[in-house]
C-alpha cells in the first residue's frame, strides 16, 4: 500500500538506545530512496528495543496521525508476534532487522520481501536475495535453451547434468565452483563421500578429484568417479596432466578434465577419436610444455599457446573449453603479473572471433600458500574473477587454515555476481560474505555503576564495600567436581561440538553408565542444557570453565578455526 504518488509511508519504532542511529538511517533512506518510500522514527520510552510491548506501541499510536502511515516496522529482537496488534490498529506491522546495520538494506529492498509478523527480517532479506539470483539463472537458462544469447560472439559452454538439465557457462552466468579433494587416492571411499557431501552442502558445483603427482592413480579413478556419481547429482572432474589417468577418468564418466597442455594434447585427441569421447566433455587448457609440464614464463607466448591448443581441440570437435593462464602465489613468483596475464587473455579473446572462451582461475595457489585468513582472500579473488568474466573457479580445503573456503567462495561468488547484475559495488545488496567481522557495531554500555572491579589492575577498583573487598581477598582453591571430568572437541567433519564426559564411580552408579558419555551439539547452549538436565556439573567454578570452553568451541566451529581446550583463541 502506498500514497497517491506511489510512496510507501513507514513508521520505524525503536527504543531509547537505538533512537539516534535509527534516525540517521531514516534520514539516509528518505534522501536516497525518497522516490519510493518515506520514513519517520518514533521513540518508545524503554532503554532496550527488545523490551517494547504491544501496549506501548498502542499508546503511542493513539497520538499519531494514523492515516499518514501504511506500514510499521518494529525491531527484529522483539519476541512477540505482531499480527494481533496490527489487526487491532488496522495497519500492517512487521518485524524489521535485529541489528540497525542491516536496516537500510531492508528498506532498499522492502518491495521485494515478504515480511513476517513473527520472524526478524535479516534471514528473509538474505533468502529473498538468493531467490532473486536463482530466478535470474533459471530465466537466463530458459533463454539459452531457446537460443537467445546475450553475446553472439561468446563461446559459452553447455553441460548436461544427470537430470538432463542444461548448465551454461559464460559471462551471463556465475562461475562454476570446483571443489578439489586434494590427494584423494590417500583417502578411503567413505572419507571421499563425506568430503563430497560437505563440499556439495557448502555450494560446490563440481567435485574435483586431485590425484598424486608422479604416480598412476588410474585404478582408483575408475572406482571413485562412478561411486561419487552414484551418490550425488554433481559434476565430477579430475586434476591431472597424466594421459593414463585422463583416459581412465573419461571412461569412468568424468564430466571435465583439468588439464590439457602441449604435452598431452595429441595423445588425448587420438584417444578421443578411437574411444568416441563425448564432445560435451569440459576441458581446462593450461600453458604447460614438455614432459615435466613446465609453465611458459613469457605472457604473450603463454596466451598464444592457450589459443593454439584451443584451436587444436576445437578442430577435434571439442567446444567446452576453459582457458587458464594460471594464477600464481603472491610476492614470489608474483600475483600481480599473473592477474595482468588474465587481463591480457581477456582482451585478446575479445579480438579473436571464435576463441572467446571462458577463463579458469585456481584460488588454491593464493589461499593455501599464504599465511593469512582465507575469507578476505576468497572474496577479493571472487570479485576479480567475476569482473574478468571467469567461467570456472577452483578452490581447496587442504590445510587447516583454508577450511571453510568452499562456503566462503560460494558466498563471495554470489555477492560478486549480484553486484554485477545490479551494476553496483558489492555492498548493501541483500547478502554478504562476512565471516569474521560484522557490519553491526558493538553495543555500548550506557548504564552507570556504583562500584567497579578492574580485574587486570585492582588499584583501579572503585566504590567496593568492605564485604566485597574481603570476599575478593580470599584465595579460593580449585575444587574437583564430584560428578567427574570432561574433554571438549570440535568435529569439523560433522560440524558439531563434542563433549566427552568421564563420570566418577558415584555417578557411574547413579546414571547406570559403565563408561564415558559423548554429548554432541551444534552450539554451546544445546550442550550445557543437556548437562543441566543430567545434573552432572556440581561445582560453580567447573560450570564457569565448561561454559567458557564450550563458547570457545562454538566460535571456533563457526569460524573454521582449530579448537584446543585450555588454549586461548
Amino acid at each position: 500500500m502506498t500514497d497517491a504518488y506511489g510512496i510507501k509511508k513507514i513508521l520505524l519504532v525503536t527504543g531509547q538506545k537505538s533512537y539516534r542511529e535509527i534516525e540517521d538511517i531514516s534520514e539516509k533512506a528518505n534522501r536516497e530512496l525518497g522516490d519510493k518510500l518515506h520514513c519517520n522514527v518514533i521513540q518508545i520510552p524503554v532503554s532496550v528495543s527488545a523490551f517494547i510491548t504491544p501496549k506501548q506501541i498502542r499508546d503511542i499510536w493513539k497520538n499519531l496521525p494514523t492515516k499518514s502511515y501504511n506500514l510499521i516496522l518494529i525491531p527484529g529482537f522483539i519476541p512477540w508476534d505482531a499480527k494481533e496488534l496490527g489487526d487491532q490498529l488496522g495497519i500492517d506491522i512487521y518485524k524489521g532487522t535485529r541489528f540497525s546495520g542491516d536496516l537500510f538494506e531492508l528498506l532498499k529492498h522492502i518491495d521485494d520481501i515478504s515480511l513476517s509478523t513473527l520472524k526478524a527480517a535479516d534471514n528473509l532479506l538474505e533468502r529473498n536475495t538468493k531467490e532473486i539470483l536463482e530466478r535470474y539463472i533459471k530465466e537466463k537458462t530458459k533463454q539459452y535453451d531457446k537460443g537467445q544469447y546475450h553475446d553472439k560472439m561468446e563461446n559459452f559452454l553447455e553441460f548436461e547434468d544427470q537430470d538432463s538439465n542444461m548448465v551454461y557457462v559464460g559471462s551471463d552466468f556465475p562461475p562454476l565452483l570446483f571443489a578439489e579433494i586434494v590427494n584423494a587416492p590417500k583417502l578411503t571411499v567413505d572419507e571421499i563421500l563425506r568430503k563430497t557431501k560437505y563440499y556439495v552442502s557448502n555450494g560446490a558445483d563440481v567435485i574435483d578429484i586431485g590425484t598424486i603427482y608422479g604416480q598412476d592413480d588410474s585404478k582408483f579413478l575408475a572406482t571413485i568417479i562412478p561411486e561419487i556419481k552414484r551418490n550425488f547429482d554433481i559434476f565430477v572432474s579430475i586434476d591431472s596432466v597424466r594421459i593414463e589417468e585422463i583416459k581412465t577418468a573419461v571412461n569412468a564418466g568424468a564430466d571435465m578434465i583439468l588439464s590439457i597442455d602441449a604435452e598431452n594434447i595429441d595423445c588425448f585427441i587420438e584417444f578421443a577419436k578411437s574411444s568416441r569421447v563425448s564432445k560435451n566433455l569440459g576441458l581446462v587448457i593450461v600453458p604447460l610444455i614438455g614432459k615435466k609440464h613446465k609453465e611458459i614464463e613469457i605472457a604473450d607466448e603463454k596466451i598464444d599457446l592457450l589459443f593454439d591448443l584451443a584451436i587444436k581441440l576445437n578442430k577435434a570437435g571439442f567446444e567446452n573449453l576453459f582457458l587458464d593462464p594460471l594464477l600464481k602465489t603472491p610476492i614470489s613468483p608474483g600475483l600481480v603479473g599473473a592477474l595482468q596475464e588474465y587481463l591480457l587473455l581477456k582482451n585478446r579473446c575479445q579480438q579473436l572471433p571464435g576463441l572467446k572462451y571462458p577463463m579458469f582461475m585456481g584460488f588454491n595457489n593464493i589461499v593455501e600458500l599464504s599465511d593469512a585468513d582465507s575469507p578476505g582472500m576468497n572474496s577479493m579473488l571472487s570479485f576479480i574473477a567475476v569482473e574478468l568474466n571467469v567461467g570456472g573457479i577452483l578452490t581447496t580445503e587442504y590445510s587447516a587454515k583454508s577450511r571453510g573456503s568452499i562456503k566462503e567462495t560460494r558466498k563471495s561468488i554470489d555477492l560478486a555476481f549480484l553486484s554485477k547484475l545490479k551494476k553496483s559495488p558489492p555492498i548493501n545488496i541483500g547478502i554478504d560474505a562476512l565471516f569474521v567481522k560484522s557490519k553491526t557495531a558493538p553495543t555500548k554500555r550506557e548504564d552507570t555503576a556504583l562500584a567497579v572491579i578492574e580485574v587486570d589492575n585492582d588499584e583501579n577498583n572503585i566504590g567496593l564495600s568492605d564485604v566485597m573487598i574481603e570476599l575478593l581477598s580470599k584465595d579460593k582453591s580449585f575444587t574437583h567436581d564430584k560428578a567427574g571430568y570432561y574433554k571438549i572437541f570440535v568435529n569439523a567433519d560433522e560440524n558439531c561440538i563434542e563433549l566427552l564426559y568421564f563420570p566418577s564411580s558415584e555417578y557411574k552408579e547413579q546414571l547406570n553408565l559403565d563408561g564415558a558419555l559423548l554429548i554432541k551439539g551444534s552450539n554451546a547452549e544445546s550442550i550445557y542444557r543437556q548437562l543441566d538436565k543430567l545434573k552432572i556439573v556440581t561445582e560453580i567454578n567447573h560450570a564457569f570453565y565448561i561454559g567458557k570452553e564450550l563458547s570457545k568451541a562454538e566460535y571456533s566451529l563457526k569460524k573454521n578455526m582449530g579448537y584446543q581446550e585450555d588454549v586461548k583463541i
